[in-house]
């Protein structure tokens, strides 16, 4: 068995890894990213990317279909082709795992193609696709495992009828009848994207609310425009039982009204995700891989002091970019740490303005504290919301479902958080995170000048809001 000694090992190819990878390379620290898969990770070969590539096939559909108020007339006779909007997203996702590929290399950071599971707190056994096995010692680790999907005994997913959101992505048919089990981001995400290609959709969540957690008048919005499109939403409803019968699957879902049968051509499970512990040998470092999550310092760093970690494996909230600035951090903290004693000087995560997007139609985004919970963090709040049917340019195109909402401190001003809900909120709330990022006050953001006609410039209303100087919107809405 070969043996090779690098300074860094980085576990994992997705976000947190690959980003790691990259920044390490900048710095000029030599490291291996260990990845058995293609980079990109789940984000991008089987989540963000994939998903969004579909979901933006579909929402072409829909507007072309229904644009006979814009005078686009005819539109009724399309039809949506899913084999050939599937093959547009493997293209996308080919080009973008083989451009990471490529910063990876110019970076100065190789890419072993293999499973790495460690053997001891400096060592790891990397097993590639031919059988080919390499031991890499290191002097530092990054581990960067991801996370997998949640599965549920009594939901047992088989890849043909029953499937979860990686088998979602790669269907080449459209089912008549689709029942999606959860609730959340991505179940409906997906449910909404078969209902729009003419699914008969029917949602089933387990809590009082859709996408737990998020304030409920932005859910409110998403349930709007889903029941536009015929989806089904149950909540407060538990699976009981669920079986493949050939040509269906039947389920039986505990709800307040007593019991009920679903019978669907398929069924989707999207019950949530978990950091991805087991078997990549973390009880041989010292590590605990019967945690729920790694725990990390302010700097990602373990317990164990040479062993850094970032992305879904250090817990919620699970998202690509929360996983890549944790990345970045982390590399820089081992780059620091390899020049002497720089523990005084060891660069700090700070979690507080990591924004959140749901790619449902409309978009749900939110940066920091929503009004509920900033009264449950002892702040006084005031709040300004601007809705879209007031602006010019959601008018004009089509799209004035939602608002934009600003929570405020009200003895400072200060934005505590921003909400949003609506067409393209995620290209809209990189402003509200700078907002939150700087602790900028809503009055300095109400006197900032916004391009018009724009959506963008419905955060700037909702901030004079906050002290009802909005322009566009009544006093007091």
């Amino acid at each position: 068995m070969q043996t090779e000694h690098i300074h860094t090992l980085v576990l994992g190819g997705g976000p947190a890894g690959y980003a790691a990878g990259i920044r390490l390379g900048q710095l000029k620290v030599p490291a291996i990213v260990a990845e058995m898969d293609n980079v990109g990770g789940v984000c991008l070969n089987r989540g963000c990317i994939p998903s969004k590539t579909l979901i933006s096939a579909a929402r072409r559909y829909w507007d072309a279909r229904h644009g006979a108020e814009f005078g686009v007339e005819g539109g009724e006779a399309l039809t949506a082709n899913l084999e050939k909007i599937v093959a547009y997203k493997n293209l996308v996702v080919k080009k973008l795992t083989g451009g990471i590929a490529q910063l990876l290399k110019l970076n100065g950071t190789r890419w072993l193609k293999g499973r790495a599971e460690l053997t001891g707190p400096h060592a790891a056994r990397v097993t590639q696709a031919d059988g080919t096995v390499q031991e890499i010692t290191f002097d530092f680790l990054q581990l960067a495992p991801g996370s997998v999907p949640v599965s549920i005994p009594a939901m047992p997913v088989d890849g043909v009828r029953i499937l979860d959101s990686w088998h979602a992505l790669d269907l080449t048919s459209l089912p008549k009848s689709l029942l999606v089990v959860g609730g959340g981001v991505i179940g409906l995400e997906l449910g909404g994207f078969m209902a729009t290609l003419g699914a008969q959709v029917t949602v089933v969540e387990a809590m009082e609310q859709c996408m737990p957690g998020t304030d409920p008048d932005l859910v409110k919005v998403v349930l709007r425009a889903l029941k536009k499109r015929g989806v089904n939403v149950l909540t407060s409803a538990r699976v009981i039982h669920m079986e493949n019968a050939g040509d269906h699957v039947i389920t039986r879902v505990a709800t307040a009204r007593g019991e009920q049968e679903f019978v669907s051509d398929l069924t989707l499970i999207t019950v949530g995700r978990k950091p991805n512990l087991a078997g990549i040998g973390l009880e041989h470092a010292g590590l605990d891989p019967q945690a729920r999550f790694l725990e990390v310092d302010a700097h990602l760093r373990t317990k164990v002091s040479h062993i850094f970690a970032a992305g879904d494996v250090t817990g919620a909230p699970l998202l690509a970019h929360r996983a890549t600035k944790q990345a970045e951090i982390a590399a820089e903290n081992i780059a620091l740490l390899t020049v002497g004693d720089a523990a005084g000087h060891l660069a700090v995560y700070n979690g507080h303005a990591i924004p959140a997007v749901a790619y449902t139609d409309p978009e749900v985004a939110c940066v920091g504290l929503s009004a509920t919970t900033a009264r449950e963090a002892g702040y006084e709040v005031v709040c300004g919301r601007f809705p879209f049917a007031a602006c010019g340019r959601a008018m004009a195109g089509g799209h004035t479902d939602g608002y934009i909402e600003v929570v405020t401190d009200a003895k400072t001003d200060v934005i505590l958080g921003v909400q949003m809900v609506g067409a393209e909120v995620s290209e809209l709330i990189g402003q509200g995170v700078v907002a939150v990022e700087l602790g900028l006050t809503a009055r300095a953001v109400g006197r900032a000048v916004f391009a018009h006609p724009t959506l963008s410039e419905s955060f700037m209303e909702a901030a004079k809001a906050v002290h009802g100087e909005a322009i566009h919107v009544a006093p007091g809405k």
